[in-house]
This record gives C-alpha cells, sequence and structure tokens, in this order.
C-alpha cells in the first residue's frame, strides 16, 4: 500500500512577485503622497536652529529658590500652585534665532487662576535675549536649559510704607525666602514718542526686612526651553 507522500518544496506554489511588487508600489506611491502633502516643512525637524529662523519655543522661568514663576506648562503650574507658590500660565514665545530684543523690558500676557483676566508679566531684554540666542543650535523637541548670570540689578530695595496696602500686607506677613507678588508700571519710550504707560506684575524672593524696608531679588536665574516648531 503506497503511504501519503507529502508535496516537495519544489511543488509548492510558486511566490507572485508581480504581486508583491505591486503591494510595494502602492506603499511607495502613499508614502509619496503623503510627503509631499506634508511640504517641506517636515524637514525642519532634522535642522538646528540659525539664524533667519523663527522658533515656537515652550518656556518656564525659575527664581532663585527653583520655584516656577511663568511657564507654558499646564502641569508645571498645577503642581507649583499645589505647593504654594505663585506660577502664572503663559502662551508659546515665537522668537527669531539668534537676534536680539534690544529692549529694556518686555510684556507678555499670562493667566493666574485667581486673577479674572489676562495681565502682563514683565521679562527684562537680558532674558528675553537669553532665549533668543539660547535656541541657537537646538532641533525641534529638544530641551535646553540655560543659565543667566548674577545680576546685582535685579536686587531692589523697597520702602515698604510706599507701597500700596497689598504689598504692605504681603511684606507683613512673609519671611526671607518667600515669595512676594510686585506690580510695577512701565513708562513706554518718550524718546519714540510713545508717552504711555503699562502696568505689569512680577514676583521676588524677599532677602530680608525690617519696619521700614525690604530687600527683594527679581531675578530668575534659570529658564527651561523647548523648541517645538522650526520655521524658515
Amino acid at each position: 500500500m503506497k503511504g501519503y507522500r507529502h508535496k516537495s518544496e519544489e511543488e509548492k506554489k510558486p511566490v507572485n512577485w508581480k504581486q508583491i511588487g505591486i503591494i510595494i508600489a502602492c506603499v511607495l506611491f502613499a508614502v509619496v503622497m503623503i510627503v509631499a502633502g506634508m511640504g517641506s516643512s517636515w524637514l525642519n525637524v532634522l535642522k538646528d536652529a540659525k539664524p533667519g529662523n523663527t522658533a515656537n519655543i515652550d518656556f518656564t522661568f525659575r527664581d532663585a529658590m527653583n520655584r516656577p514663576i511663568i511657564t507654558t506648562s499646564s502641569n508645571i503650574m498645577e503642581k507649583g500652585l499645589k505647593d504654594g507658590n505663585i506660577v502664572f500660565k503663559a502662551y508659546q514665545m515665537i522668537v527669531p534665532v539668534n537676534i536680539s530684543a534690544n529692549t529694556d523690558l518686555e510684556t507678555v500676557p499670562v493667566a493666574h487662576p485667581n486673577i479674572p483676566n489676562l495681565v502682563y508679566f514683565g521679562l527684562t531684554g537680558d532674558e528675553i535675549d537669553a532665549i533668543r540666542f539660547g535656541v541657537t543650535g537646538m532641533k525641534v523637541n529638544e530641551d535646553r536649559v540655560i543659565r543667566l548670570p548674577e545680576n546685582q540689578g535685579m536686587i531692589g530695595l523697597i520702602e515698604i510704607k510706599t507701597m500700596n496696602e497689598q504689598f504692605q500686607t504681603q511684606i507683613n506677613m512673609a519671611k526671607p525666602g518667600d515669595q512676594v507678588l510686585m506690580p510695577f508700571i512701565y513708562n513706554q519710550d518718550e524718546s519714540a514718542g510713545n508717552t504711555s504707560e503699562e502696568a505689569y506684575y512680577r514676583t521676588g524672593t524677599l532677602i530680608s526686612k525690617n519696619d521700614d524696608e525690604a530687600v527683594i531679588n527679581y531675578q530668575y536665574p534659570t529658564i527651561e526651553i523647548r523648541l517645538t516648531q522650526l520655521n524658515n
């Protein structure tokens, strides 16, 4: 009696290379169409930020006690608020790469859960320039920490009695190392024909105080940035 005989390798159904080739061609065509639809912007993901580009930046400024002060991150803001800090939520910055802002002060709109409307937060020209120059050489989705040198000009002596009642209450309750929230009035450049005034906020760290005066550090020595988009 003859037993069952398996088919040999040679007798198996041959590979349909024509069909496989058609499938590969279709996949490649779909990839080409997707890339074409994206234009050339996807190539920016592979590039370094350089002069001539503009960059979309997420950021967090931290004070001398490493507390977040102003941030684009909802998670950082929520944690900071839970820790009892004063933290403002900001929008992304869009900045030219490696080009100075040529300004002493730049105000940015921010939000705080205890303030009903958007208010303005004051950032110095040096802080803005630290981001504009610091993003140079970064790639999209790269993180970088920028350290600013100590600036004695950002440590101020305040006469308590000249400030409003809200500030005086803050100072009376605060101890060295605590945050204090300061409102400021910025006078626009009169030489440029602009005489308007703009109110803004900034927080500081209380260094010391007595009945008449308080020493406050307004410097933010650490800036954390992330490049989220690079534009030609």
